[in-house]
């Protein structure tokens, strides 16, 4: 589903480069930009009423949440105005949890800190479109469906380069290297405060996420499969 996957597939597997095919994944029509209504109505149930950044995903060691949240506390020491970082997705009840949640009592994030219980497929749309921005930390990804999500819905991405998602996000959200806190705070920083960046990478994150639908995940898997077929016939 990514260059990054096939040469791991090349690497681990031995498999030879012209036995692969890439059939980058696709994302729901529903993520898309929201109405000012909508993103109103999701953050009242949530209890979101100010300016957020937004983390959606599990929280296994390799999505490195830790590091994001080092990154929003100092974000959040250098910002007059009120800022949460809420955690939505495998959250609430991840073996994962008492560590994040010691880490974040360390860095004192109190109340500027919310994990969201569950939130409906449908709400998601509407919550990432509230967040002033969208923010990935994962060392490692095999495509990456959240931060692409997020730029459908037009959020500006801050993001690793970690696994494909270099590949996948390309010049359509901010990037740094994974595991580099300083580097991250940094574009947390640009994202939430340089407008026409913010702007930028509205537009850019729309037109880069339209490229990835199951349709064309569909023609490049069916192209695979006559290519198999014409090897063996052959």
């Amino acid at each position: 589903d990514s260059g990054a996957t096939a040469a791991d597939v090349r690497e681990r597997h031995h498999v030879p480069a012209e036995r692969l095919v890439v059939a980058p994944l696709g994302i729901h029509a529903r993520f898309a930009p929201s109405t000012p209504s909508a993103q109103a109505e999701v953050r009242s149930s949530l209890g979101l009423a100010g300016p957020f950044v937004l983390y959606l995903g599990g929280i296994d060691p390799h999505k490195d949440v830790p590091l994001l949240l080092e990154a929003f506390a100092r974000v959040r020491a250098e910002r007059r105005a009120p800022l949460t970082l809420a955690l939505a997705g495998h959250v609430v009840g991840s073996p994962f949890q008492p560590a994040l949640m010691a880490r974040a009592a360390e860095l004192g994030l109190g109340d500027d800190l919310r994990v969201l219980s569950f939130v409906p497929l449908e709400s998601l749309p509407a919550l990432i479109g509230a967040a002033e921005v969208f923010a990935f930390p994962s060392r490692i990804e095999g495509f990456g469906f959240p931060p692409v999500e997020a730029m459908a819905c037009g959020t500006p991405v801050v993001s690793t380069t970690g696994g494909s998602l270099a590949e996948v996000l390309g010049e359509a959200a901010l990037t740094v290297a994974p595991g580099d806190v300083t580097a991250f705070a940094a574009a947390l920083q640009r994202a939430l405060d340089d407008e026409p960046l913010r702007a930028h990478l509205r537009v850019a994150g729309i037109a880069r996420a339209a490229g990835f639908t199951w349709a064309r995940t569909a023609e490049a898997t069916v192209g695979a499969y006559r290519r198999a077929l014409e090897a063996v016939r052959a």
